[in-house]
């Protein structure tokens, strides 16, 4: 009988660790491409400080996207303006407005901003894959966005799955740094 228990319970605690952290921020889906540089938080509030005003942006297709042979990527970035990412039921969706800095055809999964970027703000990035199907150019209707079913809401305190409110459609962020870093 204890044998039994025993494995009864390892099995109990092996599920809820297993359910805690697939709620937990683990389950953040990307529909088009993954941000590899600068790291992005899964939580779209949060803007992580980099250290330099013109950085280089990086990505990695997914899905499909991983599949195809990209001819070239479309990338914009916004300052943050209090744009309100979708949350799911609620159909609110802020104007990003014109983007700080685009770039029509970038060629590869990365590209390093050639202007200066303001110090101290906070912007939201994206990119838009376009590709070849016989003879003709091919593009998607949105941008690259990312959806966090397991994001903590702040406004109700709720954590989880079963959160009030599910992040989906929200960009990539990063911060300008405060000032100038130092000279080594």
């Amino acid at each position: 009988m204890n044998a039994v228990l025993k494995y009864i319970c390892g099995t109990l605690v092996a599920c809820v660790l297993i359910l805690c952290l697939s709620g937990c921020g683990l389950m953040v889906h990307y529909n088009v491409a993954k941000p590899i540089n600068p790291k992005t938080s899964p939580n779209p509030d949060t803007f992580i400080e980099i250290d330099t005003c013109t950085p280089t942006l990086a990505w990695e297709p997914v899905g499909e996207f991983s599949r195809i042979k990209v001819e070239f990527w479309e990338l914009a970035i916004y300052q943050d303006n209090g744009w309100t990412y979708n949350w799911l039921g609620s159909g609110t969706k802020n104007d990003l407005g014109e983007p700080v800095y685009y770039v029509e055809k970038v060629y590869g999964a990365r590209h390093t901003i050639s202007e200066p970027l303001p110090m101290g703000q906070d912007y939201l990035w994206t990119v838009r894959p376009h590709w070849t199907e016989g003879s003709k150019l091919q593009t998607i209707k949105g941008w690259a966005t990312f959806d966090n079913p397991s994001y903590f809401d702040h406004a109700s305190g709720a954590m989880g799955r079963g959160a009030s409110r599910r992040v989906t459609g929200a960009l990539f962020t990063f911060a300008t740094p405060l000032r100038y870093p130092q000279e080594k």
